[in-house]
């Protein structure tokens, strides 16, 4: 009897041993994303032109030229999945009684505040949720799918899920999570989940 059980423990620890192994070589065989790759997802995703990619341990840092400013981006190299957006010099900006102006460039990146900050609000009305939708859907084109309202200090901020069309025969398309601020209107992050 006991003979029955030790060839029961040693047939499953080698199961156990083997699939751990086929795993272990099946998952470590995906390769990362060309820096092709990463440029063109970019540029589709934030509607600019990559002019500096390089490459920093596990992820990808990029530069982005848009209308609106010069953006700093890194991405993870496996996948491309965006975990940081910081803005670095303000771009363009056309008024309605003059010609377009260069701003000023700080000398400091542009974060989002810390909770502790104080920064003032040009005003307390916050945006409506319409308004809000607006400038989600010119960021990224798509449907609607949530939007929940967070307070912070400087006035709070929407999250706003928006999901693309499928593509490629997939059942859903991939989704954007924008956080855009309650009373400017500002997006301060996009982040993606496929």
């Amino acid at each position: 009897m006991k003979k029955r059980w030790g060839i029961v423990i040693l047939a499953v620890g080698a199961i156990g041993l083997i699939s751990l192994f086929i795993h272990q070589f099946v998952t470590s065989g995906e390769e990362r994303l060309d820096p092709a790759e990463v440029q063109q997802q970019l540029e589709r995703m934030y509607a600019g032109e990559v002019t500096a990619l390089e490459v920093v341990g596990e992820e990808y840092k990029a530069t982005i030229t848009r209308d609106d400013g010069i953006y700093e981006v890194r991405t993870d190299r496996l996948y491309g999945n965006v975990f940081s957006l910081v803005k670095l010099q303000e771009g363009e900006r056309i008024t309605e009684n003059s010609s377009p102006t260069q701003e000023e460039p700080s000398s400091a990146p542009e974060t989002t505040p810390e909770p502790n900050e104080e920064k003032p609000a040009a005003s307390s009305t916050r945006l409506t949720e319409q308004q809000i939708s607006e400038i989600a859907l010119a960021q990224v084109q798509g449907t609607i799918e949530d939007i929940d309202f967070e307070e912070s200090q400087d006035g709070g901020y929407y999250l706003v899920e928006v999901e693309r069309p499928a593509q490629n025969g997939d059942d859903d398309g991939p989704e954007a999570t924008l956080q855009i601020q309650a009373i400017t209107g500002e997006v301060l992050s996009i982040v993606w989940d496929d």
